[in-house]
């Protein structure tokens, strides 16, 4: 006789029997005011030579997550949703922007961003990517995301209300000797981008597991929500394509790197309080 399968919450690891969740990805006003519940999903896991693997479609009303138990579901990630939800009202419709928000509204919109991204991650059919401690993190750590995750967004006239991306496919600035099968089998395993769209906001949710790397951002394009102060490396583009919600999710999402640190990188590192804007950082322009 097959033995049952004893699931645990994805945020607080308390076993799922009898407090069960189904979590929507999305909340009920937010499907409604912006009509996301129609949104079509196509879950395509990719093998690395770019083989479909396994697809599925369906809308985003019927997109759950069983793997959260209701504490969590009613508790801490309930009053996120209320936190964040006057933000994303004016981002995704365009009536303020991600420059004007304060450092306590970047933090609220960057968990509920990880708080999200997460949570469609593990409702997806791809494997797994995101480290559990993150998931514990993100519930219990009210005042910073884990070490070497970062959120940035942008805004622009949306086409369609949804897209989203995820995977671990990183473009790398090093020596090739410097990179070998050990750096290369972190990088698959540990570092992740989630890019998704609401409307006219997209976010990126991403880590970065290396000490000795730093990231490459589109500058303008690329816009710090946390942490909001940082050195990067950036490069100039003009190419960004505003007329298609799913290219620019996808763009965002290809367009962001890593590059190793240098010395004058890490003469700025500092903390994330005196270090410089991402914004005027002039690392090096590549």
């Amino acid at each position: 006789m097959k033995k049952m399968k004893i699931r645990q919450c994805i945020f607080c690891g308390s076993y799922l029997t009898g407090q069960k969740s189904r979590e929507h990805i999305f909340p009920a006003w937010m499907q409604k005011r912006w009509g996301l519940g129609d949104s079509g999903i196509l879950q395509t896991h990719f093998s690395e030579t770019g083989e479909v693997l396994s697809d599925r479609l369906h809308s985003l009303r019927s997109h759950l997550c069983g793997g959260v138990c209701s504490l969590c579901n009613n508790g801490w990630m309930s009053i996120l949703e209320t936190e964040a939800q006057s933000i994303l009202i004016g981002l995704a419709e365009g009536t303020s922007s991600l420059s004007e928000l304060s450092s306590s509204q970047c933090f609220s919109l960057a968990r509920w961003a990880c708080k999200t991204a997460f949570v469609l991650h593990a409702a997806s059919n791809y494997r797994p990517i995101v480290s559990a401690k993150h998931f514990r993190a993100i519930r219990d750590d009210t005042s910073q995301l884990p070490l070497g995750v970062y959120v940035h967004g942008r805004q622009h006239e949306s086409t369609q209300p949804f897209a989203w991306w995820q995977g671990s496919a990183w473009f790398v600035d090093a020596e090739e000797d410097t990179l070998t099968p050990e750096i290369k089998e972190v990088l698959k395993a540990e570092a992740y981008k989630i890019c998704f769209t609401i409307k006219d906001l997209i976010l990126i949710v991403s880590y970065n597991p290396f000490t000795n790397m730093l990231p490459v951002l589109w500058k303008w394009n690329h816009i710090s929500v946390f942490p909001e102060r940082g050195p990067v490396f950036w490069y100039e583009r003009d190419d960004f394509p505003k007329e298609d919600t799913q290219r620019a999710c996808i763009a965002l999402f290809a367009g962001m790197g890593l590059k190793q640190r240098d010395d004058q990188a890490s003469q700025l590192q500092g903390t994330q309080k005196t270090a410089p804007p991402i914004s005027d950082v002039s690392i090096k322009k590549l």
